[in-house]
Parts: C-alpha cells; structure tokens; sequence
C-alpha cells in the first residue's frame, strides 16, 4: 500500500467512523432502549461515544499494524480487536448493576470509589484497550509475515489522521445537522 493511498484510507475511513457515531448516539439518543431503572435515551446514549468510539480506535489502530506486519487476514483481526473494545465497553458498563449488592456495601465502606466504579469502568476500559490493542497486535503477530515497504512512521501518522478525521467527522455531521 503505498503511502498516500494509507493516508488517505485513514481519513476516509476516520471521517465515516465519526459521522456513524455521531448519527448512531443520535439514535439510541432519541429511540434508545430502557428498562426499569436504567435508560440509553438521553444522556445514556453518552455511552456510544465514550465507549464504542475507542473501540472503533482499537480496531484500526490494530489493523494498521497488522497491516504492516503483512498479515493476511488485517481487516478481520482489526475488527476482532474492535469487538473486543466493544465488549469491554459493555461489560464495564453493566458491571455496576449486575453487582450492585455487592459494590453497595464496598462503596458504603469506601465512598471514595463510587466515581470509579461507576465512571472509570465504562469510560476508561475503552481507552485503555485502544491503547493497548495495537501494543497486543504488534506482540501477538511479529515476525510472522512479510512487513510493508512503507515505513513505520506512515502507519503512526495514518492512525493520529483516523483519530482527528473520526473527530472531525463528528463534528462536520454535528455541523451540518446530520
């Protein structure tokens, strides 16, 4: 792949990303689900950006090095990555309601921790595996193909471009009212 076409892609594909969050939080924002004492409508859908978001950074940043490295399957390992942000982003959400019990007599000892229990988990468990994913693609698939004539330095500028085009992308569809 050569290096404007890498570039471009990451834009492209950055853009896209971030006018399908955008567009999705709109959704679950106005039509979410609900149940008995919890809602994704309103402030809830804050969940998909804040936590599917990185998980969409995790994926591609895993399939850019995956990529690299020449592995053959890139596209579906970065989405498996992806999945996997997902999936945290979800269990790290609901792990304060499925233990509450539980968390009500830690936080009745330690109130200090509630803001972590129920912020750090569901927001920080993202962005800890976007940034470890690449980091665990790198590890898990080294020397085990052939590496891209593109030097490395392209692929780090490819994935700080998907970052800032995902964000420009949210806000041109915030701009223009998509």
């Amino acid at each position: 792949m050569t290096r404007i076409r890498l570039l471009g892609f990451a834009a492209l594909w950055g853009c896209l990303a971030g006018v399908a969050i955008l567009e999705t939080t709109n959704v679950v924002s106005r039509f979410g689900p609900s149940g008995p004492n919890w809602s994704l409508q309103g402030n809830g859908a804050l969940l998909i950006p804040f936590g599917v978001l990185p998980s969409i950074f995790a994926g591609a940043w895993a399939s850019l090095v995956l990529q690299r490295q020449g592995t053959s399957s890139w596209i579906i390992r970065g989405f498996v990555f992806g999945m996997v942000g997902v999936l945290v982003a979800a269990a790290g959400s609901l792990l304060p309601f499925i233990w509450l019990p539980a968390l009500e007599a830690l936080l009745g000892q330690a109130p200090w921790l509630s803001p972590l229990v129920f912020y750090g988990f569901p927001y920080g468990g993202p962005w800890l595996w976007a940034a470890l994913s690449p980091v665990v693609a790198y590890l898990r698939h080294r020397g085990r193909a052939h590496p891209s004539p593109v030097l490395a330095r392209w692929y780090l500028l490819a994935g700080a471009l998907f970052f800032f085009a995902a964000l420009a992308g949210g806000y041109i569809g915030t701009t223009l009212g998509l």
